[in-house]
């Protein structure tokens, strides 16, 4: 008797979640938001002047590439074929600064034990960048305010910024 009331609450469970969520109700619709063609502009030119400077020492930035929801980004290592997906969880290690300014809150990197947050939880630019790469992956992404906090900002990150990370992604499940 307790295994069939175990099933049914099961299939309760299932039959009860909306097309694009998990068992908890978390939408897993991946996300397609978009930047402004104006933020998109203003990352290019921040991107060709740096790439124009020969005193800038990364060179990296003429790998760089444009997403097609706005965001740039390049990928150090691809790392493994599996890839997280909006309702992963994910252990990474990040660097995050402004566009040629001082890190940002929550900054870490190297430490040893890593971040674990759900992506969904992220903002638009990670939700949609940590995709492209999988475990033992690193990425750059610059992000538009758009795909990040926009006018509103968060915390320390004032509205309108513009940003840019190193992730390494150490795991996800």
């Amino acid at each position: 008797m307790k295994q069939i009331l175990i099933l049914i609450a099961f299939i309760a469970a299932l039959t009860s979640c909306k097309k694009g969520t998990n068992i908890y109700g978390v939408d897993c619709t991946p996300n397609t938001s978009k930047a402004v063609q104006s933020e998109i502009d203003s990352i290019g030119r921040y991107l060709e002047k740096r790439i124009a400077d020969p005193t800038d020492p990364d060179t990296t930035l003429s790998r760089v590439i444009q997403h097609s929801s706005g965001f740039f980004y390049y990928i150090a290592e691809s790392g493994a074929s599996a890839k997280p997906e909006t309702c992963s969880t994910i252990n990474i290690d990040y660097k995050g600064r402004r566009f040629g300014g001082p890190s940002v809150e929550g900054t870490i990197f190297d430490t040893g034990t890593g971040s674990s947050l759900a992506v969904y939880n992220l903002i638009a630019g990670w939700q949609q960048g940590l995709p492209l790469i999988g475990s033992g992956g690193k990425i750059h992404l610059y992000i538009p305010p758009s795909l990040a906090y926009g006018a509103a900002g968060s915390g320390v990150v004032k509205g309108n910024t513009y940003l840019f990370f190193e992730i390494t992604l150490n795991s996800f499940y």
